[in-house]
């Protein structure tokens, strides 16, 4: 018999599925695989380094801790490498170890003194540029490298003093993990479909993205959703608050500016991704414009729009996958289909980045020898309408939860399979819709209640009302 956890509305908050912090093992991770360089000056190639075990021991010294343009990075650091009882963070050197273990190589994390605005042209051509923004300031990002690209270095992470002290010391934690999570994501952007004339629109014409935006690239929305899940896990506000605005069923945006119409038309001929004129294609299946908020966005009602839109969404598809995993394991499972979804994406990186993962999490959640296709025969040959689930169907979760956070807008099967650009397994969708689409449907209504005690009762209606403690479910999951 598995040991298990009761779920109840209460673990809902705070994410708190009694996580053992494995602190000793999560920092020695942390300081084997991040090494940390600090500009004081990103018109020199001086840096400052950072010595990580003697952070960890208590003995830091160097100019890096008498720096006085540290203060707040110092802390940080102290935050990631020392133990609880000492300064460190627990839950962030938890979830940091996690991300970590994606890849298993080491990540730079370049900090910069951008207090005094510079550009890039300033930054020695021996160093790493960290691309100021257009206020000549660092705003943090990060990207993975590939073997092929650099043999020594998972990926890197660029963050500047500037927006830490405008922020705080909070959101440095959040974006870290949010960043993290970039360099350990293998998906290529696959950005030239989004290239016309020389001007990129993946994000849009204005090259930013919000949380309750509808992009042009699904797989820009990807990216920065797995990147979500991280920091909604370390800090339970931000999701609270994104789930708000799906709650009143908030205003999303889509931004009018695109190329020519003429460009439109020929869009095959120049091998352009139609997404390019996402507002036009909302337009032309809703009928409606939107309403105007200003020179460069309109705005829908989230439930107006058709499900396949509201997947061109970051914040919905994060929404998704850690409501998800969260009912099953902590972040044990949606971690597994990172790791999962990299492999198979670097085979087809042409892949929709959403049915792979949705696919991939879901055979996560499978036991040792069971497979999609036998489960939908042994349910179709029951014709399984029960009154009560008899077993935790673990991987219907994903799908279930991508049809309540769109809305329930899907009114058809293939309309549903749209969401994942028709490329999901079949089985899957069949075994969903035929046999637990009604039953989370009908238990959980989508307009007049919205609150997270739905989200255990969508658990619930596909016969998760318990989760597992780590190492005992006998899931995919658990195997790497």
């Amino acid at each position: 018999m598995n040991t298990l956890i009761k779920i109840t509305y209460i673990i809902l908050v705070g994410f708190c599925f009694n996580q053992v912090y494995s602190q000793n093992t999560d920092r020695a991770t942390i300081i084997a695989n991040i090494e940390f360089f600090y500009y004081d000056n990103p018109s020199n190639s001086t840096y400052l380094g950072v010595d990580n075990q003697q952070v960890s021991n208590g003995t830091e010294s160097g100019a890096f801790w008498t720096n006085a343009n540290t203060t707040s990075l110092r802390d940080f650091v102290r935050a990631l490498l020392k133990t609880p009882s000492n300064g460190g963070d627990a839950s962030l050197q938890y979830y940091t170890a996690k991300l970590l273990r994606i890849n298993n190589r080491k990540i730079a994390v370049y900090l910069w003194n951008d207090q005094t605005a510079f550009t890039a042209s300033s930054v020695p051509s021996t160093v790493h540029n960290p691309r100021p923004d257009g206020t000549g300031h660092v705003w943090p990002h990060a990207s993975h490298w590939t073997l092929a690209q650099e043999p020594n270095w998972g990926g890197y992470m660029d963050m500047g003093i500037h927006y830490i002290g405008i922020h705080g010391a909070q959101w440095l934690k959040e974006t870290f993990l949010h960043e993290l999570m970039h360099a350990e994501d293998q998906t290529n952007s696959l950005a030239l479909p989004f290239n016309v004339d020389g001007h990129w629109y993946h994000y849009g014409n204005d090259g930013s993205h919000f949380y309750t935006e509808a992009v042009p690239s699904k797989r820009f929305a990807y990216m920065e959703a797995i990147a979500h899940v991280a920091a909604f896990y370390y800090n339970y506000s931000q999701f609270q608050q994104h789930f708000n605005w799906f709650n009143r069923n908030g205003d999303m945006r889509v931004e009018r500016n695109a190329p020519s119409q003429w460009r439109r038309w020929l869009r095959q001929l120049f091998g352009y991704d139609g997404h390019v004129w996402l507002h036009d294609e909302i337009r032309e299946a809703t009928g409606s414009s939107g309403r105007r908020l200003n020179n460069q966005y309109s705005v829908y009602r989230i439930q107006d729009l058709p499900g396949k839109f509201i997947v061109h969404n970051e914040t919905v598809m994060a929404m998704m996958m850690t409501m998800t995993s969260m009912h099953v394991a902590e972040i044990d499972p949606f971690i597994w289909a990172v790791k999962t979804f990299n492999t198979r994406i670097s085979a087809n990186q042409g892949q929709d980045p959403l049915a792979l993962f949705v696919k991939v999490f879901s055979e996560g959640m499978l036991q040792s020898g069971e497979t999609i296709s036998a489960i939908k025969q042994e349910l179709d040959a029951r014709n399984y309408t029960a009154a009560s689930v008899d077993t935790p169907y673990t991987f219907i979760l994903p799908l279930a939860y991508s049809d309540y956070f769109t809305g329930y807008t899907s009114t058809t099967k293939d309309q549903f399979k749209a969401l994942f650009n028709n490329e999901m397994d079949t089985d899957l969708i069949d075994i969903y819709w035929d046999h637990f689409k009604d039953r989370v449907r009908n238990n959980v209504s989508i307009r007049s209640s919205r609150s997270l005690t739905d989200m255990t009762t969508i658990a619930m209606q596909c016969g998760v009302n318990q989760s597992y403690l780590p190492g005992t479910s006998g899931r995919r999951y658990e195997g790497n």
